[in-house]
């Protein structure tokens, strides 16, 4: 990384019509979002292989991926492959249903604490070491067990032929 991992704030997500970012807030009152996942199974070099199947599946071209919030939940840790599972996940539009292998999971609100990765999606890895290694341990806060996420803020599709924006966030509880 070319420069230093810094925390960017404790956000309060309640899970509305579109992400809103609270800097700096508490919880008040979190809503559950739904989201039409597809179970990733593979090294997670081949994560963005699942997200083109599952907006594939769900008729989403790459033109259209771009009005869509796609996000992905990690479950575990990816380093210990058994306890470890990715959901590729997307919030889905008015009266788009889950076809296939895609399920409906419903993702709690709450506190978190987030960084903003501007780069590969390479480097997603070793910024959630960073952040549950690293700032997590000297925060005063616990991790409460919720899936991490990534909230892709351009569309996996684009390939590598611009800066991928990833915003990275681990769930947290005070201590």
């Amino acid at each position: 990384m070319s420069r230093p991992l810094r925390f960017r704030s404790l956000t309060s997500w309640t899970m509305g019509r579109s992400w809103r970012m609270t800097h700096g807030s508490r919880p008040s009152s979190c809503r559950h979002r739904p989201l039409l996942c597809l179970s990733h199974d593979g090294p997670t070099a081949t994560i963005g292989q699942t997200y083109r199947l599952l907006l594939r599946l769900l008729g989403i071209d790459a033109t259209s991926a771009k009005k869509h919030q796609v996000i992905g939940l990690c479950i575990g840790n990816p380093e210990h492959r058994d306890g470890f599972r990715y959901f590729a996940g997307i919030i889905p539009s008015s009266g788009m249903k889950p076809v296939g292998a895609i399920q409906p999971i419903c993702l709690e609100g709450g506190l978190y604490a987030s960084t903003r990765l501007v780069g590969p999606y390479a480097l997603i890895g070793p910024t959630f070491r960073a952040l549950f290694n690293g700032w997590l341990p000297r925060s005063g806060y616990l991790s409460d067990g919720r899936p991490a996420l990534e909230l892709y803020r351009n569309p996996p599709l684009s390939g590598l032929k611009h800066q991928s924006v990833t915003d990275l966030a681990i769930p947290v509880r005070e201590a």
